[in-house]
């Protein structure tokens, strides 16, 4: 921003006695003492002061954010609130849910926990990141699953790995492999997508494989009894259709 307002930081006073570092964050409200009497330029040619308290606002914001995060190596949690521990703590082991969801949000992007290890549950949607192995009764929808994830429905906003369902999985980006018992319907999927039945996505890049394939766009190949890609040269074709 100084840059382009033709504005340039001038040079550290060299009386300064306390030391900054990015490492040590309980030492950058020290730093900024007095900050809030500088000001802020808008333009090349206008500046106003800063509010009052806004600059140590934020440090003090950065500070809290900026501490190691609580976790457990084990949660236990059966509805809701009812959980051995609060349901913003991150889980680096083992967690066991029976109905952990929250029906505010899809694919757990209300929530504020990470989980890096394995999940066995009901459902639960109620993980921000998943990273290993998670099984699921119904199923577990996180926001972001890396690993592999399996269960009745399946699905995540972002998955990285192995997605497998007894029915179907429904997916925002999926890199990978998806697989549904019935169907699975994946916004954009890199890898490769198997079903028995039907294959939806709106962007393919690699290989579908089932009765019905549709996707919009595609950069690879559709294998199945009916095969769909909307903007192909010849858009349906049986048994196997390619774009490239």
């Amino acid at each position: 921003m100084l840059p382009a307002t033709q504005h340039h930081p001038g040079e550290p006073s060299p009386t300064t006695v306390c030391k900054f570092g990015w490492e040590r964050p309980l030492g950058w409200p020290a730093i900024l003492i007095g900050s809030d009497l500088s000001f802020i330029a808008t333009s090349a040619t206008r500046a106003k002061q800063a509010a009052p308290g806004a600059v140590t606002g934020f440090s003090e914001e950065a500070t809290q954010h900026s501490e190691d995060k609580r976790w457990t190596p084990l949660q236990l949690s059966v509805w809701g609130d009812l959980a051995l521990f609060d349901d913003d703590r991150d889980v680096r082991g083992v967690k066991l849910s029976l109905f952990d969801v929250k029906f505010t949000e899809q694919y757990g992007s209300d929530a504020d926990a990470d989980v890096t290890g394995i999940v066995v549950c009901g459902q639960d949607n109620n993980i921000r990141e998943m990273r290993g192995i998670a099984v699921g009764l119904v199923g577990v929808h996180p926001m972001r699953m890396r690993g592999i994830s399996v269960g009745f429905l399946t699905g995540a906003r972002d998955t990285v790995g192995i997605d497998l369902s007894v029915t179907g999985t429904i997916s925002g980006d999926v890199r990978g492999v998806n697989i549904g018992g019935i169907a699975t319907n994946v916004e954009n999927m890199y890898g490769f997508q198997l079903s028995w039945l039907m294959n939806a996505a709106t962007t393919v890049r690699g290989v579908q494989l089932g009765l019905l394939n549709y996707c919009e766009e595609m950069n690879g190949i559709q294998i199945g009894f009916v095969n769909i890609i909307r903007e192909n040269t010849i858009p349906i074709l049986p048994l196997v259709n390619a774009r490239f």
